[in-house]
């Protein structure tokens, strides 16, 4: 089973625990001392909840938005960081490379 097969956060996790070596696993996915940051985002992720519309013309819709001044194709962004070589061979040049193609031009400043 791929990725692209995950429907949710939890199996991404899973394969992720499967694939990867145990230290490099909680190394991304743990947090320090006590956890309470990861079950703190836990917490503020559960809290969420999608709206079903069924029946909406989506056919103009958009993830464009403004943030600090500078128009952006998606609200997105990936953190400077060197441990995804640690996950996947080159991860990090594939990040960098995703960066430029989602974002037309427009650079994200990649520590790599």
């Amino acid at each position: 089973m791929g990725f692209h097969s995950a429907w949710m956060l939890d199996e991404l996790e899973g394969m992720a625990r499967k694939r990867l070596p145990t230290s490099i696993f909680t190394y991304v996915a743990g947090g320090s001392e006590t956890l309470s940051s990861v079950r703190a985002n836990r917490d503020a992720f559960d809290s969420l909840a999608f709206r079903h519309k069924l029946l909406v013309d989506v056919s103009g819709r958009s993830q464009e938005t403004v943030l600090f001044g500078r128009r952006f194709a998606s609200p997105f962004g990936i953190a400077p960081m060197g441990g995804a070589a640690l996950c996947w061979r080159n991860g990090d040049l594939a990040l960098a490379r995703a960066a430029e193609a989602g974002y037309q031009g427009q650079r994200m400043r990649l520590t790599l």
